[in-house]
């Protein structure tokens, strides 16, 4: 697709998303640069979608904004056009919309609407991804948020560690927020870590 197409379905997905129309009000007033950009609308599709009571419309945006943020931030993958493509035509699905330009959806499995990559573990929206045995630094997207046991496994530490370095506000990095009862670590400061070792 064209930059001019995957701009007009981050807006489309962004009008559907509060929390990233909040992010993009921030943005256009503080003069933002569009990494940044592009990252702080990362985190809004994430914790959206980490929610548990989040609406239909809003967890269908947030699926697909986090697709074309991934595209703009440069780690896309095999297939991603036509999971933008589907996402794209669930929301519009969804909101009775009509997008004249958009191309035919292709026989997508609708498990594959995820930003995990195809082939990796698949979860329901609510509940956090499942954690690859094989996961490390080279894996992980700038500004994505990560399950304690994603970073435990990043930094090569155990999840008790990460655990005990929230609770006790102590360790080398502490949990960017809060999803309900469970911490998210910022990929950021796990990359600025491994960095300084």
């Amino acid at each position: 697709m064209k930059k001019y197409e995957l701009d007009a379905l981050r807006d489309f997905a962004i009008e559907h998303l509060p929390a990233a129309q909040r992010q993009r009000e921030k943005a256009q007033r503080y003069g933002m640069d569009p990494d940044g950009y592009c990252r702080v609308l990362t985190v809004a599709a994430t914790l959206t979608r980490a929610s548990a009571t989040v609406p239909a419309r809003e967890d269908l945006a947030a699926r697909l904004l986090e697709q074309l943020m991934l595209v703009a931030l440069g780690h896309g993958y095999d297939g991603i056009e036509d999971t933008i493509i589907g996402a794209a035509h669930d929301l519009a699905s969804l909101t009775s919309t009509t997008i004249p330009w958009l191309p035919d959806r292709q026989e997508i499995p609708r498990s594959v609407h995820k930003v995990e990559p195809q082939g990796a573990p698949q979860t329901q929206p609510t509940q956090p991804q499942a954690c690859p045995r094989s996961f490390s630094v080279a894996d992980l997207v700038p500004g994505q948020l990560l399950t304690t046991e994603q970073a435990a496994l990043a930094l090569g530490r155990r999840p008790n560690t990460l655990r005990t370095w929230a609770s006790k506000e102590t360790g080398d990095i502490q949990p960017a927020c809060k999803v309900g009862r469970e911490h998210r670590w910022s990929a950021d400061d796990i990359i600025a870590l491994v960095k300084k070792r």
